[in-house]
This record gives structure tokens, C-alpha cells and sequence, in this order.
């Protein structure tokens, strides 16, 4: 099994032991006057914290299986409680950040991903930053880790009655995601990414519809990068990375059925995702195996599905036709062109195809 792998499964068992669809309702071991402190904890809340965390913080680095499983449970347990508010979510944050910042700098594969499992849960400005320095890792499993955190923490923002991470925290969040996607090799770290950015994009929490704009531009633009990095090396992807791709495009396609908080640059960067993946599904088709050409025929279907949604009231559900049979690979290719122009509206049949060959005729 690859390192990548020996993480994805650890990661997966870390998930399994914590238990965290029980969390909610378990009994944390501090009162609910200190996890629901509306205030900056008394002296005497502060020491009862120091003394919980203490041991458990130990445990993270024990090397002892059930310890360190018993200390994460329990602190994730905390961040679940349902009167948690943002002075005790920022207190337990900074008890713990030294703990987590040396284990991330020497601690074994396994307490790594729990030291960035429970960063993710906590979400603080804090926990975001160890969670950020992780995705630039020389280990593609920490870097996998890091991207999971992200997402769990953008999770628990959009939960939460007291998030501590605020809009512009989230969205700094989401531009460090970006900015590597391009230089990523790694399909795994890749598709974890995607999931992030997109979990991100579909925040509801009241205050946070700024997010959802930039949350898909990054996405679409990371992604359409990172295509045209692998077109200018001539690289051929991996099976796996092409389906990292297919995730990026059919979550910005259901974005657009839901195009509230959709800015224009978002849905520039859609329809130029939507191109480019296009262009580059159409050159390789002819040389597909077996095996890839049912994988990049969806990767067509999903982007004219975007184009369609683009074109048609959202309210309407994405319908496929055979545009990619009936088409011209010239126009297709050219169709990597911009199509929207900057309120995001389409400027021209997209791919030079009349529109209303976009559907079926009813």
C-alpha cells in the first residue's frame, strides 16, 4: 500500500473510532458553564480547562492506540456540544495549538492526522493556520489530511450556532486551498480539495453569501490551472485526476442550479472551466481506452450540462443531448474561449452551436 494510501485509511479509522454522529449527544466531561461560557473564562474556568486538556494533549502523543483514540473522542466531543460558544471554542484553541503545532512538526503518520482531524473540528483562526501551512507538506498525505480539516471545519462553520471562523477567515481558507491546486499531483489531495472548496461554496449560515461566489471562482479557475498545466507539460493524467476534474465541474454545474450569491467573475470562470475541460476531453477522446472513454464521455456531458445551465433559466433541470456527436471538434476546441462576459451572462451561442441544439427539440 502506497504512504497515500497508509493515510487515507488511517484517516478513514480515525473518522470510524471518534464516532462523530454520536457526538452530539454525548456528556462532555466539563460543565456546560464552561463549554457555554458567553464570556472570556474566569480564572478558575481557565484552570478546570487547563487540567482536562493537559493529559488528553499528552495522550495525542503517547503512541498508545487506545489512548490516543480516547483523547481524540473527547475532544472532538467538545466541539459537538450543542451549547459550545465561540470564547470556549477559542480557549480550548489555544490550549491545545502548541500540542497540535508539535505534533505536525515531528509526530508519527497517525498523530497527524488526528492532530489535523481535531484542528479541522475545531475551527479557529488558530486551527485554521496549522491546517493552511499543512497543504504546502512535502508529504501528500499530510497535505490530504489538511484539505479534509478544511473541509470539516468549513462543515462545522455552516452547523454551528457560535462558528469562530468568520467570512473573510473562510475565504482566505479557501484561496490557500486554490492557490496549490494548480501544482498538485496528487489526485487524492486533489478530490479532497474539490470536496473543500465546494463544502465552502455551500455554506447556508446567515452572513456567509459572500462566500459562495469566490468559493466557485476559485474552484473553477484552480481547476481549469491545473488542466492546462498538464496540457502545456503534455502529462497524461491519471484515471483518478480526471475524475478529480469531473467532481470540480459537476459542482460548479450544481451551483448554477442554485445560482443565488453567483457573482459574474464566478460565472466567468465556470464557463471557462467548462471550455477548457471540453477542449481537452475532445483531443484525447480519439485515443481514449476502453476503460477511460466512458470517464470522458460524463466529463463532456457534465460540462455541457454546465453550458446549458448557463444558457437556460436555473429553475430548469440540466438535460444531456448528443452535442458532443453532432458538434465540430474545431468549434469545441474553440469553445475554450470566454463565454460569459463580466455579468456572467453567455455573449454568444456557446461553442459556436445554436442554442437550440444545446437540448433535444421537445
Amino acid at each position: 500500500m502506497s504512504r497515500l494510501g497508509e493515510w487515507r485509511r488511517a484517516a478513514a479509522i480515525v473518522v470510524s473510532l471518534a464516532g462523530v454522529s454520536g457526538l452530539a449527544h454525548a456528556q462532555a466531561a466539563l460543565p456546560d458553564s464552561i463549554i457555554g461560557a458567553p464570556g472570556s473564562l474566569t480564572g478558575a474556568q481557565q484552570t478546570q480547562l487547563e487540567a482536562f486538556v493537559a493529559p488528553l494533549a499528552a495522550d495525542l502523543r503517547s503512541g498508545d492506540t487506545e489512548r490516543l483514540s480516547n483523547a481524540r473522542t473527547q475532544l472532538i466531543r467538545l466541539t459537538f456540544a450543542p451549547n459550545i460558544s465561540v470564547s470556549f471554542r477559542n480557549a480550548l484553541s489555544r490550549e491545545l495549538e502548541p500540542a497540535l503545532r508539535a505534533i505536525l512538526q515531528d509526530g508519527s503518520s497517525a498523530e497527524r492526522i488526528n492532530a489535523l482531524h481535531i484542528a479541522g473540528e475545531i475551527a479557529t483562526t488558530n486551527t485554521a493556520d496549522l491546517l493552511s501551512r499543512s497543504l504546502s507538506s512535502e508529504d501528500a498525505g499530510q497535505r490530504y489530511a489538511a484539505a479534509s480539516g478544511i473541509r470539516s471545519s468549513f462543515a462545522t462553520v455552516d452547523r454551528s450556532d457560535s462558528p469562530a471562523l468568520g467570512r473573510q477567515r473562510v475565504l482566505g481558507l479557501v484561496r490557500a486551498r486554490a492557490a496549490r491546486m494548480a501544482q498538485e499531483s496528487d489526485p487524492s489531495v486533489s478530490d479532497a480539495a474539490v470536496r473543500a472548496i465546494d463544502a465552502a461554496g455551500s455554506i447556508q449560515r446567515p452572513g456567509f453569501a459572500e462566500v459562495r461566489g469566490p468559493a466557485y471562482e476559485a474552484l473553477a479557475n484552480a481547476t481549469a490551472r491545473r488542466i492546462l498545466t498538464d496540457v502545456q507539460q503534455g502529462a497524461d493524467p491519471s484515471d483518478e485526476m480526471i475524475r478529480a476534474w469531473l467532481r470540480a465541474i459537476e459542482a460548479s454545474r450544481n451551483a448554477l442550479l442554485d445560482p443565488a450569491g453567483l457573482t459574474g467573475p464566478a460565472r466567468q470562470a465556470t464557463a471557462r472551466l467548462a471550455g477548457v475541460q471540453l477542449r481537452w476531453a475532445v483531443e484525447h477522446a480519439p485515443d481514449a481506452s476502453e476503460s477511460r472513454a466512458p470517464m470522458i464521455q460524463t466529463l463532456i456531458a457534465a460540462a455541457e450540462n454546465t453550458i446549458y445551465l448557463m444558457h437556460q433559466p436555473a429553475t430548469r433541470s440540466p438535460q444531456l443531448s448528443d452535442l458532443a456527436s453532432r458538434a465540430r471538434w474545431d468549434d469545441l476546441r474553440r469553445g475554450a474561449e470566454e463565454l460569459a462576459g463580466d455579468a456572467g451572462v453567455l455573449t454568444r451561442s456557446p461553442f459556436n452551436v445554436p442554442p437550440a441544439d444545446l437540448v433535444p427539440a421537445p
